[in-house]
């Protein structure tokens, strides 16, 4: 389940702006949504929670679609990470991009503006518009304001970013240059270092006081966006989950909720329904006698199972996984009078703090 919290972004002009933050719990990572497509979000949720209590009212099943999965719509989708910030100065002097300078620091767009990864971005001045950058020589020997009234042309490569701190699915980059907004192409690359390979020939044709005083006094943000890489097999938002049906109704939630890649033995005549009830029995019996040996202090208990083995070893997996205090968590055959069915028992013993 996500969690969110406020934060607030700062671009270089220090305005300030709201953002939501949205954290994975199951990896971690957090993305950063507008207010506004926050609250659209939480309107469609809101919506379909609404349409999952009226069909359980009525007595129906409802699915939510896909596309209205919470994880669909409040992390899998793009978001300013981070930005890198370019000093121009170098540009009005005609001079090319040191390999030293070759990689800036990607900020956070929120505070605290840590570094979270590096932007390979190369200036390279052409001696005009149609120059490859090919013959260094040809680049005129001129300076500051003695550009004004001459073309000025530079092509800028912004390569890609290295060592991001979530893995993209999706990722593009964009910057304003003297007023003007340009954007790289969004390249799908599951990785944390994708490669923009974006190339660009900014040219003017005759540079005047003001452009030459923005080279000198400005500085260019080029801002990362991205799309995280999220798991795209998740269970069904239905009425028919269990686990959502229980929150919904206000009862108590099953330990892990019925997996929908567990069907009841092919041996075995019962249906389905009667197959989650027998272990939402179990589960509920289980932490019953877990709560009031827990309340007691005592280490362990053994406890007899007389449901069927499908559900038995169901209940084994799940308390295992969502229980890791308890180092032993087992099933053993229960001791049983001679001639009598075979039975099965769940031994736990759980550390003696909590």
């Amino acid at each position: 389940m996500s969690i969110f919290s406020l934060s607030h972004s700062l671009s270089l002009s220090l305005s300030l702006s709201l953002s939501v933050k949205v954290t994975n719990g199951q990896t971690d990572e957090s993305i950063f949504l507008d207010t506004f497509e926050f609250i659209k979000s939480h309107s469609i949720l809101k919506d379909e929670l609404m349409n999952m209590k009226n069909a359980i009212t009525n007595g129906r099943d409802y699915t939510s679609p896909p596309e209205h999965d919470p994880i669909s719509l409040l992390f899998d989708c793009s978001f300013h990470l981070g930005t890198s910030t370019v000093f121009m100065m170098d540009l009005s002097y005609m001079l090319e991009t040191d390999d030293e300078e070759m990689h800036k620091d990607i900020k956070y767009a929120i505070t605290p503006f840590n570094n979270i990864g590096k932007l390979q971005v190369i200036w390279t001045p052409l001696a005009h518009e149609e120059d490859d950058g090919s013959d260094p020589d040809l680049i005129p020997e001129v300076e500051g304001e003695d550009l004004i009234g001459q073309p000025w042309s530079y092509r800028l490569e912004i390569k890609g970013a290295t060592g991001l701190p979530i893995q993209t699915d999706l990722a593009y980059c964009q910057y304003n240059f003297f007023g003007e907004t340009f954007v790289t192409e969004s390249v799908e690359q599951h990785t944390r270092s994708p490669q923009f390979n974006y190339s660009y020939v900014h040219h003017i044709d005759k540079c005047t006081k003001e452009f030459i005083k923005y080279l000198q006094g400005e500085a260019m943000a080029i801002e990362v966006f991205i799309v995280p890489t999220v798991n795209k097999e998740r269970d069904t938002i239905s009425t028919e989950n269990p686990t959502i049906r229980a929150a919904i109704e206000g009862r108590p939630i099953p330990i892990g909720g019925i997996p929908p890649s567990a069907p009841p033995d092919p041996q075995n005549a019962k249906s389905r329904a009667q197959y989650r009830v027998e272990l939402a029995q179990a589960e509920a019996a289980i932490l019953a006698i877990v709560a009031k040996k827990m309340e007691a202090k005592d280490l362990g208990c053994e406890i007899l199972m007389t449901a069927c083995p499908e559900v038995q070893q169901l209940v084994h997996v799940r308390l295992k996984m969502t229980n890791p205090d308890w180092p032993k968590i087992e099933i053993v055959p229960a001791p049983t009078p001679p001639g009598s069915t075979p039975r099965q028992q769940l031994v736990l013993k759980w550390v003696d703090t909590w």
